[in-house]
C-alpha cells in the first residue's frame, strides 16, 4: 500500500477506508480510477498465525483460488470478481462490486456469536433462503462446496438480493485440504460436525447444513443447540411442516439431511404455502392493537443529531440490537394518495417516498425537490429522525407486523434519517426489521419524507 500525500493506494485504486478483516486477507472500500465507482477489495494479508501453520507459499495459493473459483461461476446470487492484480509488495488482491448490507449486520450478529441477533420475518427467510440455496446449487453443479456459509458471507444487493461471497474455505469436489489436519475450515456453530472433524469429508450436504442453521437463526435469533428446534412449540405461526424442514436440514448424520440444494429448496419452498394458512388463521383470532399512549410519550424528536455508540442507543431509545424500547400504538391515517397522517405523533407521512434508492446526499436533494414543488401541497418537508422513523415500527415479537393494515407502500424496506454518526456515516432504519442502524453515505437507501404543519391534522 502505497501513500502519496495522505491518499493511500493499493494498485491503482484509491482506499476509502478498511471494511474488516479475516484469517486469509483484508477487505477495503475502494475508488476505481476515472469513473469513480466505489468497489470492494480483497489483498491477501493472512493472520501470522496462519502463515506459520501452512506456509506463505499454501495461503498465497489458496488466496488466488478463490479468485479463480469466483471468477468461474455465473449466477445472480453469488458474487462476481472484476479484477484481480498484485500491488507493489507483490501480494495478490482482487475486485469485487461492494455491497453496503449482508445478512450479519441485518440480524446483529456479535462477535460474541452466542448472543441473541434480531429476528426476520418468515417471509424474508423464505426469499434470501431461495436465493441462497439457488447460489448453492450453481456451485455444487460446477463441483465447489463452500464450506463457510453463515450471515457475513451473505451480501444483500440494494434490490434485496443475496450474493454468496467469500469463497477462502471453498474446495473442487474431491479436491485435498492443503493444511493440517488439526486446521478447522468452516466457522462455529455453522459448520456440520463432520466437517469440524474433517475438512475434506464436506460435501452438498454439508453446505445444506450451514443454510439450515442460517434459516433458523434468522427466525429464532437464536443458535441451534440454544434454543428447541420445534418452531411449532415457540411460536403458534410455525406448523409442523416446519419443524420437519430443521429436523431434516439440521440432521447430525449427513444421510439424514437434504441430499442436495435442489431438494431443500423444494421443501423451503412448500413452506411458504404452510407459512401462508397459518398466517392468515393468527390473524383471524387477533384482536385489536395496543393501547395508546400519552401526548408527551408519543411526541418524537426531530432536530438531526451526531450520535454513536452508547450515546445514540440512550438518544434513539433503543435496547442492544438497537431495536426500539417502547413502542408507539399509531393511529394512522389515509389523508390522501400521497399522505398518511399519524395523529398520535402528529406527523405527515409521505405514502411511497422515493422511487428509487439514494445516497445520503441524493436523500437531501430528493427533500429539497419535494419543498420546491411544494409537493401535496406542503413545503416544510425533512429528513425524519432516527425516532421518528422508529415510531411507525411495530413490535416484532407480536403479531402486528402480519395482521394490521397496510399503510405504506410495503415494498421499501430501508429508510435514510436526517442524523449522522461521523462525517461519512450516517444513520438508517430498517422497516421491515425495526432496528435503526449505520453505513457510509454513499450506501443507497430510500427516503420517506416527514412534516410537521400546523393544522394539517
Amino acid at each position: 500500500m502505497t501513500e502519496d500525500k495522505k491518499t493511500k493506494k493499493i494498485g491503482r485504486y484509491t482506499v476509502v477506508g478498511r471494511l474488516g478483516k479475516g484469517g486469509m486477507g483484508s477487505v477495503y472500500r475502494v475508488i476505481m480510477p476515472v469513473t469513480g465507482k466505489m468497489v470492494a477489495l480483497k489483498l491477501l494479508d493472512p493472520f501470522e498465525t496462519l502463515v506459520d501453520v501452512m506456509g506463505m507459499d499454501k495461503v498465497e495459493a489458496i488466496f488466488i483460488s478463490e479468485a479463480v473459483i469466483m471468477a468461474r461461476l455465473r449466477h445472480p446470487y453469488i458474487a462476481d470478481i472484476w479484477d484481480f492484480d498484485y500491488d507493489e509488495k507483490g501480494r495478490p488482491f482482487f475486485i469485487m462490486e461492494y455491497y453496503c448490507k449482508n445478512l450479519g449486520t441485518m440480524i446483529g450478529e456479535h462477535y460474541q456469536i452466542e448472543r441473541k441477533s434480531r429476528v426476520i420475518s418468515p417471509e424474508e427467510v423464505i426469499h434470501y433462503g431461495s436465493q441462497i440455496i439457488e447460489g448453492l446449487a450453481c456451485m455444487h453443479h460446477a463441483g465447489i462446496i463452500h464450506r463457510d456459509i453463515k450471515p457475513f458471507n451473505i451480501m444483500i444487493t440494494d434490490l434485496d438480493t443475496v450474493k454468496i461471497c467469500d469463497f477462502g474455505m471453498s474446495r473442487q469436489r474431491g479436491e485435498k485440504f492443503p493444511g493440517p489436519d488439526t486446521l478447522k475450515v468452516g466457522s462455529a456453530y455453522y459448520a456440520p460436525p463432520e466437517q469440524m472433524q474433517n475438512p475434506d469429508s464436506a460435501d452438498e450436504r454439508s453446505d445444506v447444513y450451514a443454510v439450515a442453521v442460517l434459516l433458523y437463526r434468522m427466525l429464532t435469533g437464536e443458535l441451534v443447540g440454544m434454543k428447541s428446534l420445534s418452531l411449532s412449540r415457540v411460536n403458534p405461526l410455525y406448523d409442523s411442516a416446519w419443524d420437519r424442514f430443521f429436523e431434516k436440514g439440521l440432521a447430525l448424520q449427513p444421510d439424514s439431511r437434504f441430499p442436495d440444494a435442489p431438494a431443500m429448496l423444494d421443501a423451503l419452498k412448500h413452506l411458504e404455502i404452510h407459512w401462508e394458512n397459518s398466517k392468515k388463521q393468527a390473524c383471524r383470532i387477533r384482536s385489536g392493537l395496543g393501547a395508546g399512549q400519552t401526548e408527551a410519550e408519543c411526541k418524537q424528536r426531530n432536530e438531526p443529531v451526531r450520535a454513536a455508540g452508547v450515546n445514540a442507543k440512550k438518544i434513539f431509545n433503543v435496547n442492544d440490537l438497537f431495536q426500539p424500547k417502547t413502542y408507539i400504538a399509531n393511529r394512522l391515517e389515509r389523508k390522501t394518495d400521497e399522505i398518511i397522517i399519524d395523529h398520535a405523533t402528529g406527523l405527515l407521512w409521505q405514502f411511497s417516498g422515493s422511487d428509487y434508492s439514494l445516497d445520503r446526499q441524493g436523500a437531501d436533494s430528493y427533500i429539497d425537490e419535494l419543498n420546491t414543488k411544494k409537493h401535496a401541497g406542503y413545503d416544510q418537508w425533512r429528513l425524519p429522525s432516527v425516532n421518528e422513523l422508529l415510531s411507525l415500527i411495530y413490535e416484532s415479537t407480536s403479531l402486528e407486523s402480519h395482521c394490521a393494515p397496510q399503510y405504506f407502500e410495503p415494498t421499501k424496506k430501508w429508510f435514510w434519517s436526517c442524523d449522522w454518526r461521523s462525517k461519512t456515516t450516517a444513520w438508517y432504519v430498517n422497516m421491515d426489521m425495526g432496528f435503526t442502524g449505520w453505513q457510509n453515505s454513499h450506501c443507497y437507501c430510500y427516503v420517506r419524507a416527514v412534516a410537521l404543519v400546523s393544522g394539517a391534522i
